[in-house]
């Protein structure tokens, strides 16, 4: 596919051989820089507006699914997997960059953490309103969704980006190294972890009756993530605090305060752990070369899925004796 600026290359040299074809020669050369810059101008209005179109559609790209992931209706379903946020969360993960998952992070956490405590202060009573508990219920799942958006958006975040916040907001390895965002980091990979173990493995894939290889390379593909996370220097500051309280009235007159704890602390231990989880799991799919063969895929393709298994295997196997060495 040819870029604007080959175009611009391809229409210029086509117009310097139109013009000098006739017979104005002379007066196509003087006219000749004239033309170009008119013709360059014109190219770089063009790459000017289809900078505008990408950067409305990229808009886009973000806008919508976070305005889903915003919306209470799509906050019925959040345990044991919020599959309602899910599609919303992994459309945005695969088009934000470092900057807009730190800032939204960020947001997020403290939102979660310190807002809607209490209804705020009342000027008839001169003291904090409580929420109603049917109030304080919707700010409880209010919250509640918010973790969820974050542990979806982690979880689901390219691996390439995920290496470029540990380089730029942890290590201060980017374009600022300010290390501003160097907490949200920490809590961003935690809740990733926990996102990848929690919900892609233990509640979705693991669950399941393993009966193709493609299951074993699923989980090897998510396990992958979460070794990434558990090999990093800095595992014992991968936490997430996602603490709140909430005030409501018991009766008219009386309140109460409860507290809510969705905090996160990773532990390293947990990823040897899974992956002998999903070496049982892949060691139980079973192959029958009769049914190959009444399924017309005949002797080689059970020779060639059994000989898959076993590669699958000596992966696992592979990363267990890993993290066994390091103990």
């Amino acid at each position: 596919m040819l870029h604007l600026n080959s175009l611009k290359n391809v229409f210029v040299g086509l117009l310097a051989i139109t013009l000098l074809a006739g017979c104005g020669k002379i007066n196509a050369l003087i006219d000749l820089p004239e033309t170009l810059k008119g013709m360059n101008e014109k190219m770089s209005g063009m790459e000017a507006s289809t900078g505008n179109v990408a950067n409305g559609v990229r808009d886009q790209q973000l806008g919508v699914p976070y305005a889903a992931m915003m919306d209470k209706a799509n906050w019925e379903i959040l345990t044991p997997v919020p599959i309602q946020l899910m599609p919303y969360g992994e459309m945005f993960a695969k088009v934000a960059n470092d900057e807009e998952l730190m800032k939204l992070t960020f947001v997020l956490l403290k939102d979660i953490r310190e807002s809607k405590i209490n209804k705020g202060y009342d000027m008839w009573t001169d003291s904090e309103a409580a929420w109603s508990k049917a109030e304080a219920e919707e700010v409880f799942r209010e919250k509640m969704a918010k973790v969820a958006i974050i542990q979806i958006i982690a979880g689901f975040t390219p691996e390439p980006m995920v290496q470029t916040i540990i380089q730029k907001h942890i290590y201060g390895n980017g374009e600022d190294g300010s290390g501003r965002y160097k907490n949200t980091a920490y809590a961003f990979l935690a809740f990733r972890a926990q996102f990848i173990k929690d919900i892609l493995l233990e509640s979705s894939l693991l669950p399941e009756k393993f009966e193709e290889n493609g299951q074993t390379e699923k989980g090897i593909v998510e396990m992958e993530k979460l070794d990434v996370i558990g090999k990093t220097p800095f595992t014992e500051k991968l936490k997430a605090p996602a603490t709140f309280e909430i005030q409501y009235y018991v009766n008219a007159v009386d309140t109460d305060s409860k507290s809510f704890d969705f905090s996160y602390a990773f532990n390293p231990a947990d990823v040897p752990a899974m992956w002998k989880k999903l070496q049982k799991k892949a060691a139980s799919v079973t192959f029958d070369e009769v049914t190959e063969t009444s399924l017309g895929n005949g002797p080689a393709s059970f020779a060639a899925k059994v000989e898959r298994k076993n590669q699958l295997l000596e992966i696992i196997s592979q990363k267990i004796a890993a993290w066994d060495s390091k103990k």
